[in-house]
């Protein structure tokens, strides 16, 4: 599953929540990775890349 949000402050913000609670990420450039609960792969990317 993708998802795209306005910024690369907003993925860095998700990141840094979902870090505070323990979740594993995996960077790529602009993309953060995640697995969900049912280990589904989550990706979260800028619209605007910069």
């Amino acid at each position: 599953m993708s998802i795209e949000v306005p910024t690369s402050d907003d993925v860095d913000a998700l990141a840094a929540r979902m870090r505070a609670r323990g979740v594993e990420l995996r960077r790529d450039g602009a993309t953060l990775r995640f697995d969900d609960p049912w280990k589904t792969v989550i990706e979260v990317r800028p619209a605007l890349v910069g």
